[in-house]
C-alpha cells in the first residue's frame, strides 16, 4: 500500500469516510497487482489486530478483491473486534461480498449480543438474511431488536427480509400489524404485505392495512404487485375491485393488465358481480395478449346465462382483434378451442347461439394448423363432442368453398384420429354422416383406428427400418429448420426440404406432404425426416448405369467434385478425374456444364456415382 496513502489516513481517523472511499477505489484498480497485494499483505501483518483496520478489510471487499487473500487476517481481528460497531460493518461486507456464513457465525452472534438494541442493527439483520442465512440463528437478537424498534420505519426492511427467508410468521404477526397500524399508508409498506402474502400469510388478517394502502397508492405501479399477490393469496376479489377499476383506467395500456385478470379469472369463488365485472375488464382489454386466457379460465367453471351469453360476446371481440393470422400463436389457438369448447356447451348458447359459435369455429379452423404436434389440454379433450359438432354444423353450412377450407378440415380431421378412443367417440357418428359434403378421402383418418402414442412410436419405427414414407403436416420454422408432426414431434432440416440445389418458393407451413424417417435412434425422442428423399426416389430410379448427361458443378473438395443433375446430387469421385485432367492441370469451377457418365445408382442411400464422359451426343440438360 503506498506510504502516502496509508499516513492520510491514519494520521486522521475522523475522516473515515473519506478513507474508505480512496481505499475502495484503489483497491478496485488494483486488487490482481501483485505489488499492491503485497503490500496490503505486510500492513496486516504490522496492523491487523487494529481497530481501524476494518477500514482496510470493508476496502477491499467493497473492492471485490479476493476474499481467500484476508480471510485468515479477518478472522484474528474479528476475534478481538467482533462486538464493536466496526465488525458490524465488516460482516455486512462480507455477506454482500459472497462471503461463506459458516465462517462468520461465531462472530455474528458475539455482535449481536452486544449490540442487539441498537438501531444500525438493523443492516446486519438483513444482510444476513438476504445472503441466505437460516433465520433461527437470528431469532433472540431479531426479536429483542424489534421489542425496541419494531414501530420504526426501519423494521419494514428487517420483517419483510424475515418472511421472504421464510421465518415463524406468527412470532413477528403481532409486530407487523403494529408497524401497519403506524406507517399503512407510507408507500414503503407495499413491502412488507407483498412479503405476508408471497410467505402464504392469512390475507384477512391485513385486509384492513391492504385496502387502506391501496386508497392511497392505487394508480402507482406498485399496487399491480399489492393486487396480484392479494388475489394469488385467496383475499376477497371484492375488497379491491375499485382499485382494480382505477388502476386499469390509470395504466390501460400496461401489458401486465392480463396478469392481474387471470390472478382473478383463476378464482373459483367469483360472485356474480364480480364475474360480470371480470367480463367487462376482458372485454374492454380485448386487443391485448393474454386476454383470452383470462376468457378462458372464466369459462372454464358453470356460467349462469347471463354470464354464458356476455362471455361468447367478449370471445367475438377478442377474435375480431386477432383476425389477422400473424396474431394466431399456438397458445392462443389452443386457449381458442378451450374457450369454444366451453361455450358451446353450455345450454343457453346451444339454445339461441350456436350460429355465433360456428363462426367463430370458421375462423379458428383456418388457423388450425398452428395446434398440430401439441398436447392435447384437458379442458379441450372434457369438451371434445362440442368440438365435433361445431365441424359438423359448418359444414352443414356451406363453409369449404375453396381448396384452403378443405386443407383445414383434413388436418383437423386427422387431428381427431390421433385422439384416445374415448375422446373422439364423442360427435363422431353424427360428423361420419357429413361424408356426402366432401371428398370420401377426406374421412379416411377419421376411420382409422385411434392409436396410442406409444403405438404411434412404434409405427415410425417400422417405417425407418423397412424405408416406408410416413405422412406429416409442417407445423411451423425454426432457425435450422421445420417442426413437423407425424404422429409424433419430427424434425425436417432445411436441406432435406427440396431437390438439390433448388430454391424453395412455395408456401410450407400447414403442408401435408409424405416423408422419409431418415434418423431415429433407440432412446433419441428426436425423429429426423426427409421430404427431399420422397422427392428424389423417382428421379433415382430412371437412372440407369451407363446413361450420359450433361450437370452443373456445384461444389469442389479434395476427394472429389458435386455436381446438379437437375435436383439429384452426383459425386466424381478424385480417381475418375485422372485420367482426363491431365495429372492436374484441369480445374473445375462452379457453375461450369460438364459431361458425365453414371457408373452407379443406390436408391436406398441416395447416391449415385459418376465420371467424366468421353461424348457428349445429344445430352439431355440437368
Amino acid at each position: 500500500m503506498e506510504d502516502t496513502l496509508l499516513s492520510r489516513w491514519l494520521e486522521n481517523p475522523v475522516n473515515l469516510a473519506e478513507a474508505r472511499s480512496e481505499l475502495t477505489a484503489r483497491f478496485a484498480e488494483g486488487k490482481n497487482d501483485a505489488a499492491l497485494r503485497e503490500n496490503v499483505r505486510q500492513w496486516l501483518l504490522l496492523h491487523g489486530k487494529e481497530l481501524r483496520a476494518d477500514v482496510v478489510f470493508s476496502s477491499w471487499l467493497k473492492a471485490g478483491g479476493d476474499r481467500g487473500f484476508i480471510a485468515d487476517g479477518l478472522s484474528d481481528w474479528l476475534e478481538v473486534h467482533a462486538t464493536s460497531l466496526e465488525a458490524g460493518f465488516i460482516l455486512i461486507c462480507w455477506l454482500d461480498a459472497g462471503g461463506k456464513r459458516k465462517t462468520i457465525v461465531k462472530a455474528l452472534q458475539e455482535n449481536l449480543t452486544a449490540n442487539a438494541t441498537r438501531r444500525e442493527t438493523s443492516f446486519l439483520l438483513s444482510a444476513w438474511m438476504k445472503a441466505g442465512g437460516g433465520t433461527t440463528v437470528l431469532l433472540p437478537y431479531m426479536m429483542a431488536w424489534l421489542s425496541v424498534f419494531g414501530w420504526t420505519e426501519e423494521a419494514s426492511f428487517v420483517l419483510s427480509r424475515w418472511l421472504d427467508a421464510r421465518g415463524n410468521k406468527t412470532l413477528v404477526q403481532g409486530v407487523i400489524l403494529r408497524w401497519l397500524s403506524v406507517h399503512g399508508e407510507v408507500l414503503e409498506a407495499d413491502y412488507i404485505i407483498t412479503a405476508w402474502l408471497e410467505a402464504g400469510g392469512d390475507p384477512s388478517i391485513i385486509e384492513s392495512a391492504v385496502v387502506r394502502w391501496l386508497s392511497v397508492h392505487e394508480r402507482l405501479p406498485q399496487a399491480f404487485f399489492v393486487m396480484v399477490n392479494w388475489l394469488e393469496a385467496g383475499g376477497s376479489p371484492e375488497r379491491i375491485c375499485p382499485h382494480m377499476v382505477n388502476w386499469m383506467a390509470t395504466n390501460p395500456a400496461d401489458g401486465r393488465a392480463p396478469s392481474l385478470l387471470r390472478g382473478l379469472a383463476a378464482r373459483r369463488d367469483l360472485s356474480p358481480q364480480m364475474m360480470r365485472q371480470a367480463l367487462a375488464f376482458c372485454g374492454e382489454r380485448a386487443s391485448q395478449r393474454g386476454s383470452l386466457a383470462v376468457l378462458t379460465d372464466l369459462c372454464d367453471r358453470p356460467l349462469e346465462d347471463d354470464h354464458a351469453v356476455e362471455a361468447l360476446a367478449v370471445a367475438e371481440r377478442i377474435v375480431s382483434c386477432h383476425a389477422k393470422g400473424a396474431r394466431w400463436s399456438k397458445p392462443f389457438s389452443l386457449r381458442c378451442a378451450a374457450c369454444l369448447a366451453s361455450l358451446a356447451g353450455h345450454p343457453v348458447i346451444r339454445k339461441g347461439h350456436l350460429d355465433r359459435v360456428d363462426r367463430l369455429f370458421e375462423r379458428w379452423l383456418l388457423h388450425f394448423g398452428l395446434l398440430m404436434g401439441g398436447e392435447l389440454p384437458d379442458r379441450i379433450m372434457a369438451q371434445s363432442g362440442a368440438l365435433l359438432e361445431a365441424l359438423g354444423r359448418v359444414l352443414r353450412g356451406g363453409f369449404l368453398e375453396g381448396v384452403d377450407h378443405e386443407e383445414s378440415v383434413r388436418m383437423f380431421l386427422a387431428w381427431v384420429a390421433d385422439w384416445e378412443p374415448e375422446t373422439r367417440a364423442v360427435g363422431m357418428e353424427s360428423l361420419l354422416e357429413l361424408e356426402g359434403l366432401l371428398p370420401p378421402e377426406l374421412f379416411e383418418v377419421a376411420r382409422r383406428p385411434a392409436e396410442t402414442g406409444q403405438e404411434r412410436l412404434e409405427r415410425i419405427r417400422s417405417a425407418h427400418e423397412e424405408g416406408s414414407d410416413v405422412e406429416g403436416v409442417i407445423l411451423r420454422k425454426t432457425k435450422v429448420g421445420y417442426e413437423v408432426d407425424v404422429g409424433v414431434p419430427a424434425f425436417l432440416p432445411f436441406v432435406e426440404v427440396a431437390l438439390y440445389a433448388t430454391r424453395i418458393q412455395e408456401p410450407l407451413i400447414g403442408k401435408r406432404a409424405a416423408f422419409s424417417v431418415i434418423k431415429m435412434n433407440e432412446g433419441d425422442p428426436r425423429v429426423v425426416i426427409s421430404r427431399r428423399a420422397v422427392l428424389e426416389r423417382p428421379l433415382l430410379e430412371k437412372l440407369r448405369v451407363g446413361d450420359v448427361l450433361t450437370a452443373v458443378v456445384r461444389n469442389t473438395q479434395k476427394y472429389g467434385i458435386f455436381v446438379d443433375l437437375g435436383g439429384l446430387s452426383g459425386l466424381i469421385h478424385a480417381s475418375e478425374l485422372v485420367a482426363v485432367n491431365n495429372h492436374g492441370s484441369r480445374r473445375f469451377r462452379r457453375g461450369e456444364r460438364v459431361v458425365v457418365e453414371v457408373i452407379n445408382v443406390n436408391v436406398a442411400a441416395r447416391r449415385v456415382n459418376l465420371r467424366p464422359a468421353q461424348e457428349a451426343k445429344d445430352l439431355p440438360e440437368p
